[in-house]
């Protein structure tokens, strides 16, 4: 193979990839799908409220929409809007959206009501409604300290000194509960992705009164279960999540350090829940599982799981036609490194030809 055929393939590679990606851009189905780690349910009292971020597609940034689960089991679209969430609470039957660029906004009905800055000197992690107003989490650079703001009429203020663990920490979610906020955290050795070691790794929670911290409590989590806070009858409750295929959700109560199991909820389909999610509207209890491509709704009457009811999945035709894009681009790249780094070697040997010669 001389150069000049080299180059005609790479100019036909390039070609045949930006086909491809032009394609895929103008596939409205395709890259714009929801991942089951970024499904947000939360209750405001009236109904339950989905945040969906949908992953992003090759033409912009992701979307969010919002999605309404009502009583009667109605499931229906609200509103999308472009900005990516970074936490969601309810609170006096509103919800409260923070985004990633630390703004927030009040949404009534799906309608939005007020838009509150970011406080300063405080990059919040998550909120909860705590005695009528927005708490923000927040966690130092050095990630030892766990920071609080409270949400009045004049703003954000900081109404207590922040929480020193002692050791670097991860936050993992914060929920209120009758005595305050609890916050859920991590410490020890994480993948690469950041996600903690299940069995090396240590957990701690913290409550929060709504004017000082309370003591750090250890929990026990069993080995195979990344925990997900939540609340039960205003405690704290912990949606044990497993990693082994197949396996329930078990729902628990900490209690000296150990949670105790209250409930299992089983995966509706073969498979794992990605993440599980306790909520309760109308005084009734639910688990929202969302899987890779699904999301499931599980009614618990007496914390027995009921049938599950499929909300939402990403149909077939968009995950092959996404797989089949993928391939194509990924076929693409390798050729064209294949390529250069034979265009290289023959460059090279023409050269030490040269000076041989």
């Amino acid at each position: 193979m001389n150069e000049k055929n080299i180059w005609r393939i790479v100019l036909w590679t390039i070609a045949a990839t930006g086909l491809v990606l032009l394609v895929a851009s103008f596939d409205s189905g395709t890259f714009n799908l929801f991942i089951g780690g970024n499904v947000i349910p939360v209750s405001t009292g009236k109904h339950i409220e989905m945040v969906i971020i949908r992953g992003s597609s090759l033409r912009g940034s992701s979307l969010t929409d919002l999605y309404r689960l009502g009583e009667d089991d109605s499931f229906e679209k609200v509103t999308t809007f472009q900005q990516a969430p970074q936490c969601v609470t309810g609170l006096d039957g509103k919800l409260f959206i923070t985004f990633s660029d630390g703004q927030s906004s009040f949404f009534d009905d799906g309608k939005w009501v007020r838009g509150v800055s970011a406080p300063r000197d405080l990059k919040v992690i998550d909120v909860a409604g705590y005695e009528g107003r927005i708490h923000a989490i927040g966690l130092t650079d050095d990630k030892h300290k766990l920071s609080v703001a409270v949400l009045g009429d004049e703003g954000w203020q900081k109404t207590a000194e922040p929480f020193d663990a002692g050791k670097v920490i991860r936050f993992r979610g914060c929920i209120d509960v009758e005595g305050g906020i609890e916050v859920l955290y991590v410490a020890g050795p994480v993948d690469v992705v950041g996600r903690p070691d299940p069995d090396k790794a240590h957990w701690y929670h913290v409550l929060f009164d709504g004017r000082k911290w309370g003591e750090e409590r250890p929990i026990d989590i069993p080995p195979r279960m990344i925990p997900v806070i939540a609340s039960y009858e205003g405690q704290l409750a912990l949606c044990l999540m497993p990693l082994d295929r197949n396996a329930p959700v078990t729902i628990t109560l900490p209690a000296d350090g150990k949670p105790e199991p209250i409930a299992e909820v089983p995966p509706p389909e073969k498979g794992r829940a990605v993440t599980p999610w306790l909520v309760q509207v109308a005084g009734k209890y639910r688990m929202i599982l969302c899987g890779a491509d699904k999301v499931w709704e599980v009614p618990l009457e007496n914390l027995k799981p009921g049938a599950p009811h499929l909300l939402m999945a990403t149909g077939a035709g968009a995950r092959i036609r996404a797989h089949v894009y993928v391939v194509l681009l990924s076929l693409g790249s390798v050729l064209l490194v294949s390529l250069g780094v034979t265009w290289l070697v023959m460059r090279v040997r023409t050269y030490k030809r040269a000076r041989r010669g």
